[in-house]
């Protein structure tokens, strides 16, 4: 009976976990705290689509982060040979970063 109700109380956590690491592998590198993402307004799919729509290329990394006061996406994507940081406000899905990343 200890053992079915670790086993319920673990298989929610393992699936986040799992779903976690497969939007990883396909959305780029991860980093920042994943509570942040928990508080945005625009979900991680919607801001992506809004970052590469501003600058087409490859998702390199990604954070939730608080930024001026803010929350916002940060994508690092790679057009070319060059990397830019785009920025997505998490609650409006402005974007407010559109820069060559030094």
């Amino acid at each position: 009976m200890q053992r079915n109700r670790f086993v319920r109380a673990l298989t929610p956590i393992v699936f986040v976990a799992f779903a976690a690491l497969t939007s990883c592998s396909r959305d780029g590198n991860a980093h920042g705290d994943p509570a942040l993402a928990a508080q945005a307004a625009v979900p991680f799919a919607r801001a992506q689509e809004l970052a590469l729509a501003a600058r087409p290329g490859e998702v390199r990394e990604w954070e939730p982060e608080r930024e001026h006061g803010g929350l916002r996406y940060s994508f690092d994507i790679a057009a070319g040979t060059n990397l830019y940081e785009v920025g997505v406000d998490a609650v409006s899905g402005e974007i407010v970063e559109n820069d060559l990343d030094h």
